[in-house]
């Protein structure tokens, strides 16, 4: 029985035996991605697996992990000119004698919804002397290259190089950050949420008949098509509906016009819905919706009124005939 090793041992050996098959795996030659020297310490950013080689081999001595993690969101363009949303990431180094054996800091952000986790290493080519930096304060870095989604949640880790050996302290301290939607004032600018629309303003107006409804709305860049949907109502259930398909990849004003002939004339009130196809989001992009009040009784909100006087001012305003449309 001697030959036999400890349970805690045998666990440990299998995880590193995984670790080293899963290594294998996803090995990659690491990117080089830029310099992170500061006076007494030669830095190098590189692109990271997220599986380090400290973690196939016990290090003796570790050193203690990264302080002050946080984590903000910023704008950047990108190298095709785009503005897009990135984490600002900035952390320090702690301050005591385990600062000697440190040979990096690898930062980490996992995307919670698909489990997909990136890596950025900062390599450090020489040791650390001195438990602060030449300005007697905290050895401080930050990184500002990963680009996240609107309305995604993302776990953000550092972690110091060499890991901690298996069963000994977590080395990798962690924050939570959620990305705001598209709505928000920062984001709306942002390449990926004009790609859903963010910016878009439909500015849906309707000329009414009683056999007939016009819809003029804006179209807009990013979307090369639209469903338009009529609903009728009796404000208490939805009676008849119709839906047309518009494609349209230009930003110009367009218009769809619905027969509602043989709709129930008791049913006076509408509701206008545009679904747009935005690129970013396909077939789930914000739809935009208009109530068409009962003939004679407007509501706050309607961008448009259903009196004749008014849809001849829609008209001359549309440089459209009353004949065009109807």
């Amino acid at each position: 029985m001697s030959g036999l090793l400890p349970v805690g041992r045998v666990g440990g050996e299998w995880l590193r035996v995984l670790l080293v098959v899963l290594s294998v795996r996803g090995a990659g030659a690491a990117t080089y991605l830029g310099d992170c020297s500061q006076q007494g310490l030669n830095c190098t950013v590189l692109s990271g697996n997220c599986l380090d080689s400290s973690w196939f081999k016990y290090s003796s001595w570790t050193p203690s992990f990264p302080k002050d993690l946080l984590v903000k969101l910023i704008k950047r363009t990108n190298q095709t000119g785009f503005s897009v949303p990135v984490l600002s990431i900035s952390w320090k180094l702690a301050t005591d004698a385990s600062i000697k054996y440190l040979q990096g800091i690898e930062i980490s952000v996992k995307t919670l919804s698909t489990g997909v986790e990136r890596c950025i290493q900062y390599q450090f080519n020489n040791p650390i002397t001195s438990q602060v930096n030449s300005k007697k304060k905290k050895w401080a870095f930050s990184l500002e290259r990963f680009e996240v989604d609107p309305s995604e949640s993302y776990t953000v880790s550092a972690c110091s190089l060499p890991r901690a050996n298996i069963n000994q302290d977590n080395d990798c301290p962690s924050l939570p950050y959620n990305v705001p939607g598209c709505e928000n004032d920062m984001m709306k600018y942002t390449e990926v949420c004009k790609r859903r629309g963010s910016l878009w303003n439909p500015d849906i107006t309707y000329i009414q008949s009683e056999m007939k409804m016009a819809i003029f709305f804006q179209a807009a860049n990013h979307s090369p098509k639209y469903d338009i949907m009529l609903q009728s109502n009796d404000g208490e259930k939805n009676c008849n509906s119709a839906t047309e398909t518009l494609e349209e990849e230009l930003e110009q004003r367009v218009n769809v016009t619905f027969s509602t002939v043989t709709w129930m004339a008791s049913c006076a009130a509408y509701v206008i819905t545009i679904i747009p196809y935005f690129e970013g989001c396909h077939n789930d992009c914000v739809r935009v919706t208009v109530q068409v009040p009962v003939p004679g009784r407007l509501q706050g909100g309607v961008r448009c009124g259903t009196s004749v006087a008014v849809a001849d001012e829609l008209v001359q305003q549309r440089e459209i005939s009353e004949e065009t449309i109807f």
